[in-house]
Protein backbone atom coordinates (compact mmCIF):
# COMPACT_ATOMS: atom_id res chain seq x y z
CA UNK A 1 0.00 0.00 0.00
CA UNK A 2 0.99 3.75 -0.91
CA UNK A 3 0.91 6.23 1.29
CA UNK A 4 -1.54 8.25 -1.61
CA UNK A 5 -3.94 4.98 -0.33
CA UNK A 6 -3.19 5.04 3.58
CA UNK A 7 -4.22 8.72 3.28
CA UNK A 8 -7.71 8.43 2.30
CA UNK A 9 -8.08 5.62 4.31
CA UNK A 10 -7.07 7.28 7.70
CA UNK A 11 -9.27 10.07 6.83
CA UNK A 12 -12.07 8.10 6.57
CA UNK A 13 -11.20 5.79 9.57
CA UNK A 14 -11.53 9.37 11.63
CA UNK A 15 -14.64 10.63 10.28
CA UNK A 16 -16.20 7.29 11.38
CA UNK A 17 -14.55 7.39 14.44
CA UNK A 18 -16.04 10.93 14.57
CA UNK A 19 -19.28 9.79 13.60
CA UNK A 20 -19.33 7.45 15.92
CA UNK A 21 -18.68 9.58 18.99
CA UNK A 22 -20.84 11.95 17.94
CA UNK A 23 -23.83 9.50 17.34
CA UNK A 24 -23.28 7.78 20.61
CA UNK A 25 -23.61 10.86 22.40
CA UNK A 26 -26.69 11.89 20.51
CA UNK A 27 -28.28 8.60 21.26
CA UNK A 28 -27.19 8.63 25.13
CA UNK A 29 -28.60 11.77 25.30
CA UNK A 30 -32.00 11.19 23.80
CA UNK A 31 -32.28 8.07 25.71
CA UNK A 32 -31.70 10.30 28.63
CA UNK A 33 -33.93 12.76 27.78
CA UNK A 34 -36.66 10.74 27.06
CA UNK A 35 -35.94 9.14 30.86
CA UNK A 36 -36.13 12.37 32.15
CA UNK A 37 -39.28 13.59 30.79
CA UNK A 38 -41.04 10.23 31.06
CA UNK A 39 -39.83 10.56 34.71
CA UNK A 40 -40.75 13.90 35.35
CA UNK A 41 -44.29 13.40 33.70
CA UNK A 42 -44.95 10.86 35.99
CA UNK A 43 -43.77 12.14 39.37
CA UNK A 44 -45.14 15.81 38.89
CA UNK A 45 -48.53 16.30 40.24
CA UNK A 46 -50.99 18.86 38.28
CA UNK A 47 -51.47 22.13 39.61
CA UNK A 48 -52.21 21.91 43.69
CA UNK A 49 -53.88 25.43 45.90
CA UNK A 50 -50.99 25.69 48.54
CA UNK A 51 -52.24 25.28 51.68
CA UNK A 52 -53.69 27.70 53.57
CA UNK A 53 -51.33 30.02 55.52
CA UNK A 54 -51.79 30.69 59.23
CA UNK A 55 -51.63 33.87 60.58
CA UNK A 56 -51.15 34.76 64.72
CA UNK A 57 -53.95 36.66 65.89
CA UNK A 58 -54.20 38.02 69.48
CA UNK A 59 -57.37 38.14 71.22
CA UNK A 60 -58.20 39.55 74.66
CA UNK A 61 -58.74 36.68 77.04
CA UNK A 62 -60.04 39.68 79.76
CA UNK A 63 -60.96 43.23 79.63
CA UNK A 64 -58.82 45.87 79.82
CA UNK A 65 -57.30 47.49 82.95
CA UNK A 66 -56.30 51.01 83.28
CA UNK A 67 -53.05 51.51 85.05
CA UNK A 68 -49.22 52.90 84.30
CA UNK A 69 -46.57 51.99 82.79
CA UNK A 70 -42.95 52.28 84.45
CA UNK A 71 -39.52 51.36 82.87
CA UNK A 72 -36.63 49.74 84.30
CA UNK A 73 -33.64 51.61 83.37
CA UNK A 74 -30.61 51.22 81.79
CA UNK A 75 -28.84 49.83 84.94
CA UNK A 76 -30.66 47.14 85.16
CA UNK A 77 -29.20 45.49 81.19
CA UNK A 78 -27.43 42.55 81.07
CA UNK A 79 -29.43 41.17 84.37
CA UNK A 80 -31.21 38.08 84.59
CA UNK A 81 -35.35 38.06 84.37
CA UNK A 82 -36.74 36.65 87.13
CA UNK A 83 -39.05 34.16 84.80
CA UNK A 84 -35.63 32.59 83.25
CA UNK A 85 -36.36 34.40 79.87
CA UNK A 86 -32.52 35.24 79.59
CA UNK A 87 -31.06 38.26 80.47
CA UNK A 88 -32.83 42.26 80.64
CA UNK A 89 -32.10 44.17 77.35
CA UNK A 90 -33.23 47.46 77.13
CA UNK A 91 -33.93 47.24 73.49
CA UNK A 92 -36.31 44.46 73.73
CA UNK A 93 -39.48 45.94 73.80
CA UNK A 94 -41.36 42.50 74.68
CA UNK A 95 -40.42 42.48 78.27
CA UNK A 96 -43.12 43.08 80.78
CA UNK A 97 -42.36 42.74 84.97
CA UNK A 98 -45.92 42.92 86.68
CA UNK A 99 -46.26 43.11 90.85
CA UNK A 100 -46.76 41.00 93.45
CA UNK A 101 -50.49 41.06 93.09
CA UNK A 102 -50.80 39.86 89.66
CA UNK A 103 -48.58 37.02 89.65
CA UNK A 104 -50.94 34.46 89.90
CA UNK A 105 -53.62 36.05 86.98
CA UNK A 106 -50.36 36.94 84.79
CA UNK A 107 -47.85 34.15 85.06
CA UNK A 108 -44.73 34.52 83.66
CA UNK A 109 -44.95 33.75 79.65
CA UNK A 110 -48.61 35.68 79.69
CA UNK A 111 -49.12 37.88 76.93
CA UNK A 112 -49.95 41.39 77.76
CA UNK A 113 -51.28 44.47 75.52
CA UNK A 114 -49.96 47.88 77.06
CA UNK A 115 -51.43 50.29 75.44
CA UNK A 116 -50.48 54.47 76.09
CA UNK A 117 -50.38 57.80 74.45
CA UNK A 118 -47.51 56.91 72.37
CA UNK A 119 -48.93 53.43 70.88
CA UNK A 120 -49.85 49.72 72.07
CA UNK A 121 -47.03 46.84 72.24
CA UNK A 122 -47.73 43.34 72.84
CA UNK A 123 -44.93 41.55 75.61
CA UNK A 124 -44.52 38.92 77.34
CA UNK A 125 -44.77 38.65 81.49
CA UNK A 126 -40.43 38.17 81.46
CA UNK A 127 -40.12 39.60 84.95
CA UNK A 128 -41.16 40.24 88.33
CA UNK A 129 -41.25 44.05 89.86
CA UNK A 130 -41.30 43.37 93.72
CA UNK A 131 -42.33 47.29 93.92
CA UNK A 132 -45.16 47.59 91.73
CA UNK A 133 -48.41 48.31 92.54
CA UNK A 134 -51.78 45.74 90.72
CA UNK A 135 -52.07 48.25 87.94
CA UNK A 136 -48.84 48.82 87.18
CA UNK A 137 -46.51 46.84 84.73
CA UNK A 138 -42.34 47.52 84.39
CA UNK A 139 -41.25 48.09 80.49
CA UNK A 140 -38.15 48.01 79.07
CA UNK A 141 -36.68 51.16 77.51
CA UNK A 142 -37.88 50.36 74.21
CA UNK A 143 -41.41 49.41 75.03
CA UNK A 144 -42.06 52.31 77.43
CA UNK A 145 -40.82 54.28 74.38
CA UNK A 146 -43.40 52.48 72.10
CA UNK A 147 -46.10 53.17 74.63
CA UNK A 148 -45.66 56.81 76.55
CA UNK A 149 -43.30 57.92 73.98
CA UNK A 150 -39.67 59.90 74.53
CA UNK A 151 -37.97 60.08 76.59
CA UNK A 152 -39.20 57.02 78.82
CA UNK A 153 -41.26 57.88 81.75
CA UNK A 154 -44.20 57.04 83.43
CA UNK A 155 -47.33 56.99 81.68
CA UNK A 156 -51.30 56.23 82.00
CA UNK A 157 -51.75 52.99 79.90
CA UNK A 158 -54.99 50.29 79.33
CA UNK A 159 -53.44 46.55 80.25
CA UNK A 160 -54.98 43.60 78.69
CA UNK A 161 -54.01 39.88 78.74
CA UNK A 162 -53.97 38.16 75.74
CA UNK A 163 -54.12 34.86 74.16
CA UNK A 164 -52.73 33.29 70.74
CA UNK A 165 -55.04 32.27 67.96
CA UNK A 166 -53.53 30.50 65.29
CA UNK A 167 -55.74 31.53 62.38
CA UNK A 168 -56.09 29.54 58.80
CA UNK A 169 -56.41 32.26 55.69
CA UNK A 170 -56.69 30.77 51.80
CA UNK A 171 -54.48 32.20 49.36
CA UNK A 172 -54.86 36.07 49.24
CA UNK A 173 -57.75 36.59 51.76
CA UNK A 174 -57.49 38.42 54.95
Amino acid sequence: MTAAEAGPRNTFTFTLTQLHESWSTQVVAKAWSDVLTSASDAAMPQAVAPPPAEVVEYRPVSAALRGWATHYGESFAGQPLGCGYGPYYPWDASIVAVGPSRYREWPCGTLLQVCGPAGCIVAVRQDSCPGCASNVVDLSEAGNELVCGSPPHTCRVTIQRLRPVVVLQAEGGS
